[in-house]
């Protein structure tokens, strides 16, 4: 615990637990709330507004009805499959995580899965699509992450030449 005060009023920082935290990551800890103190700056009001901004971030559930409703009011097409892909295939399986927390792991083992497992061609791609702008849309529209994890993947495998009922 760090015991400071700042403007006349006597406030307590806890730090951490012993046995989670050690006592050299406290005393770095303490290095860094003190020098907030000296400049000012109450380290615990800094703290608690961290973790009401951790509180209030939004999750991919959340962000999905979210960004269905900005396509919507662009007038984009296939609002409904891009629901429908995004309720079914994403929210079930990284759904409760926050936005800032969603990896490029998270997504590019949903989309292996259903190549892999399901065999379809078309469907990972159409929905790396629509998860490529609805981060796109979290980023630019709402700044709610810095780097879209989706920008570098690319989809498990192209369609290939479909066959044709009729001969040439």
């Amino acid at each position: 615990v760090y015991e400071y005060r700042i403007d006349g009023n006597h406030r307590l920082l806890t730090l951490g637990n012993y046995p989670t935290m050690t006592l050299k990551a406290a005393f770095l800890k303490y290095g860094q709330a003190a020098a907030k103190v000296e400049q000012g700056i109450d380290p615990a009001t800094e703290h608690l507004a961290e973790k009401e901004n951790e509180r209030l971030a939004l999750s991919v559930a959340d962000l999905v009805p979210l960004y269905i409703d900005y396509c919507q009011k662009l007038g984009q097409k296939r609002v409904s499959e891009k629901r429908r892909a995004l309720l079914k295939e994403i929210v079930p399986i990284i759904g409760t995580k926050k936005v800032k927390d969603v990896s490029f792991r998270d997504i590019a083992t949903i989309l292996n899965d259903l190549f892999i497992e399901r065999e379809t061609k078309t469907l990972p791609q159409r929905l790396l699509s629509y998860c490529k702008t609805m981060f796109r849309f979290a980023k630019n529209n709402l700044g709610l992450i810095e780097i879209n994890p989706c920008i570098d993947l690319q989809p498990p495998a192209r369609s290939g030449k479909r066959s044709r009922a009729l001969d040439p």
